[in-house]
């Protein structure tokens, strides 16, 4: 079977713009994409595309797969695969991977290409930018390998002044890597020392059997000692917590480590934190010397919902990565205290949808990372189906849920936000106390925006939902 569909490309002039006016931080001109060489979609046997050298990215046939395929099979492919010529003969994949098994799996002999010479240094960028921002799923593994990669591409184009924006130049390949990805450049730079692991502790990273910051710590011990870590964490059934990852270092840079020293921290009890802004010694006047921080804060968890008033579309996008930034140290944090962090969504802050709020979890991947679930912050439009809007947030995101606020609201004429009793709004909550109900029946949930004359009867309307909603 031959996709036969034929394409041509098309080439677009900028348009020139007359000179503006002299001014303080003027905009860059717009730029003519047109490429030096015209180039056109062309449909290459399957055979004779190969992948791309030491691909960091992994091409699993999963439940995205076998959907890409039944997508395949019925329309083709949708963006052709971008390759260059390989030595020896044949095309190396540039961006495609996936495309390219999916029309395997479909049946197809061939599929549609477009052919580009690029440097190899061109084509990591290239491959690298494709995957880190339009795969759904990646693995801690596959970004660290895609970041390093990254990061010595543009160490070599930076070395030849080639390839570096003019605002780039004297900056540091990392910093350059963070900003293409929305990361500080520590984040890149952390990220990067996961590729010192040994491949049996990688593979324990992108398992979850390893906690990123602790695997950090891990990294910067010799190799030999780093496989007993991955015997032991497999013997012990435990992972090593961060202070735990801190001693092993320091005893592996004094030449005290081996494999019963391993074995002997991991097997331990792991102790809460007992690190506060003020010292432990001045905390047990007040609170015992046997207190832990969790006890003494009287919470499991600390929430942070992102502070900012009502912003723009446009405002959303300009802060974004500032709070991108925010919760990455603040998760950095949360591993390190061996604690946990709960983050809010509200559609007019920058965390404004599940889609947002996905790809925050997703590029975090910390276990450590959960959810404060505020039905009225999310529901920007309480005239949609509100059964169905709230059955993708939790098939989405329902197991990362670990509070709930609950109050209600109408809408006057003119749009303006009043909060009323429960019940007695605009919010539907039965399909999403039905799932708490059955999924996670012990769920703290919070009666947010209380007035205390309505206490009672907010109360009431709360147990009553709850006693007679059926799962």
């Amino acid at each position: 079977m031959s996709q036969s569909k034929e394409a041509k490309a098309a080439t677009v002039k900028g348009k020139e713009e007359a000179p503006a006016a002299p001014a303080p931080e003027q905009p860059p001109q717009p730029r003519d994409a047109t490429r030096a060489e015209k180039e056109e979609i062309v449909y290459l046997n399957l055979s004779e595309l190969f992948p791309f050298k030491d691909h960091p990215f992994g091409v699993r046939d999963d439940a995205e797969m076998k959907g890409l395929v039944e997508s395949v099979k019925d329309n083709g492919v949708h963006q052709p695969a971008l390759v260059r010529p390989r030595e020896g003969g044949g095309y190396e994949i540039i961006a495609g991977h996936r495309r390219q098994r999916a029309s395997e799996l479909a049946g197809f002999a061939n599929m549609p290409c477009i052919v580009r010479n690029m440097t190899d240094d061109e084509a990591i960028l290239a491959m690298t930018d494709d995957n880190l921002r339009h795969r759904e799923k990646i693995l801690p593994m596959e970004k660290a390998q895609s970041l390093k990669m990254q990061v010595e591409a543009i160490s070599h184009q930076g070395t030849k002044m080639e390839g570096v924006a003019a605002g780039d130049v004297g900056k540091r390949s990392t910093e350059i890597v963070g900003e293409r990805n929305g990361m500080n450049y520590k984040q890149v730079q952390r990220y990067i020392r996961l590729t010192e692991l040994v491949p049996e502790l990688q593979s324990m990273v992108n398992e979850k059997k390893l906690s990123f910051t602790p695997a950090v710590e891990i990294s910067f011990i010799k190799p030999k000692n780093q496989r007993f870590i991955a015997v032991s964490i497999e013997g012990e059934q435990a992972s090593p917590s961060l202070s735990q990852a801190q001693e092993l270092r320091k005893l592996d840079k004094d030449g005290k480590l081996n494999g019963d020293v391993i074995d002997g921290i991991l097997s331990r009890e792991k102790k809460e934190v007992d690190k506060v802004i003020i010292s432990a010694a001045e905390l047990n006047k007040y609170f015992g010397k046997d207190t832990t921080p969790r006890e003494m804060l009287g919470a499991s968890i600390v929430g942070s919902e992102t502070a900012y008033p009502h912003l723009t579309d446009e405002e959303k996008k300009i802060w974004y990565p500032y709070m991108m930034d925010s919760i990455a140290r603040l998760v950095e944090e949360a591993e390190r205290l061996e604690v946990d962090m709960a983050v809010e969504p509200v559609y007019w802050h920058p965390l404004k949808d599940l889609e947002t709020t996905a790809k925050v979890f997703d590029k975090m991947n910390s276990s450590r990372l959960r959810m404060i679930f505020d039905p009225a912050n999310v529901l920007e439009h309480p005239e949609i189906d509100q059964d169905a809007y709230w059955d993708e947030w939790l098939s989405e995101l329902g197991d990362k849920i670990e509070a709930v606020h609950m109050k209600d609201f109408v809408l006057v004429e003119n749009g303006e936000y009043i909060p009323v009793c429960l019940g007695e709004g605009v919010i539907r909550y039965e399909r999403i106390i039905r799932w708490l109900k059955k999924n996670k029946p012990d769920i703290v949930i919070v009666r947010e925006e209380l007035q205390m004359e309505t206490a009672q009867q907010d109360l009431k309307y709360m147990r009553e939902l709850w006693e007679n909603t059926v799962m």
